[in-house]
């Protein structure tokens, strides 16, 4: 929403905190975040209830001094992956995850095209041998049909930009049941 601050955000997590436990990751970019400054956003987001971040922007080696903020919080620091990711990035991320490893499951932007099962396997397969941590895969997933084929490889499917749209074109009156309704379409093709 235009003129939503990252303070504001933090105070609607607070909000959902009171009447839910399910973990709650942030997901954006680094200069709201240093702007707000380091210390002081770890400390809110710890007291807001976020049990995780993810700076889409801040690749591991420029990450340290964000990194050691949150974890003196105890909020995990997710990173991502992508197809291209060589085996150094993968070993580097590997070590400095925390909470779970976010695979890109597309080459180009959020919504595009998700690139082939098989290059989706055999990246998961060379992540798995860096980490025990859990993997989702996210980006470029926008159908129930598309969350069963993914959720073959990753612990964890991730179904933002569907969701997004869904918001923007659904009417504030059935949005709720818009949306529900379509949580447990995914829902249903992952347990199936």
């Amino acid at each position: 929403m235009h003129g939503t601050s990252l303070g504001d955000v933090l105070t609607m997590v607070k909000k959902v905190r009171e009447t839910s436990q399910i973990p709650l990751l942030l997901m954006g970019y680094y200069n709201p975040i240093l702007s707000y400054g380091l210390k002081k956003f770890a400390k809110d987001a710890k007291n807001a209830g976020v049990d995780a971040v993810l700076v889409v922007d801040l690749p591991p080696e420029e990450s340290e001094d964000l990194d050691q903020e949150l974890q003196k919080a105890e909020i995990d620091f997710v990173y991502l992956l992508t197809p291209t990711s060589d085996e150094d990035r993968i070993k580097k991320v590997s070590e400095r995850a925390r909470g779970f490893i976010y695979f890109v499951s597309i080459t180009g932007v959020t919504g595009g095209k998700l690139i082939g099962e098989k290059e989706i396997k055999s990246k998961m397969a060379q992540i798995r041998r860096h980490t025990k941590l859990p993997i989702a895969i996210g980006f470029g997933i926008s159908t129930p049909d598309q969350a069963k084929s993914m959720s073959r490889f990753a612990d964890g499917v991730v179904v933002g930009s569907a969701f997004v749209k869904l918001v923007e074109s659904t009417p504030t009156a059935s949005l709720v049941d818009v949306i529900s309704r379509f949580a447990s379409q995914i829902n249903a093709a992952i347990t199936s």
